[in-house]
């Protein structure tokens, strides 16, 4: 799980800064950091090949949902993880029906859930290539 591109958009930038140094480590992966929603879905608009975005719940300027929802309407592939200091059940469900693939609890082991989150991800992604590869090739040779 190598090369993985990664935009990381928190406001706080220490903790910006730390999480993703910590990232590049653990899975070397590309991580481009932003402060607010807006700056990372103009960059977003002009790279398509962004594998994962980590999205702070509570951004100045449009939320982080907000921020998601902008993602969905630019049909943009990007898995999207949600990270939050905030740790409330309604808030959690509200982000997982709208897309997020997971929504992590800001704590001292976040970039280690972060790690494990994406981690999931590529492995599912791996499984449905799969399964579609294995799917065509099933078809082709019962004569579909």
């Amino acid at each position: 799980m190598q090369n993985l591109k990664v935009f990381l958009v928190e406001d706080d930038e220490i903790y910006s800064m730390i999480l993703a140094q910590k990232l590049k480590v653990f899975g070397n992966f590309f991580v481009s950091t932003f402060s607010t929603g807006e700056s990372a879905l103009e960059h977003l608009g002009l790279h398509k090949d962004i594998d994962v975005v980590i999205l702070d719940y509570d951004l100045p300027g449009i939320s982080g949902l907000e921020t998601l929802q902008h993602i969905q309407k630019m049909n943009h592939e990007a898995k999207v993880l949600f990270l939050s200091g905030i740790d409330k059940a309604e808030i959690i469900q509200e982000c997982m029906a709208a897309g997020a693939h997971e929504f992590i609890h800001k704590d001292k082991d976040v970039a280690t859930k972060v790690y494990v989150a994406i981690s999931r991800i590529v492995e599912d992604e791996s499984k449905k290539k799969k399964k579609g590869f294995f799917g065509s090739l099933f078809g082709k040779l019962r004569g579909e």
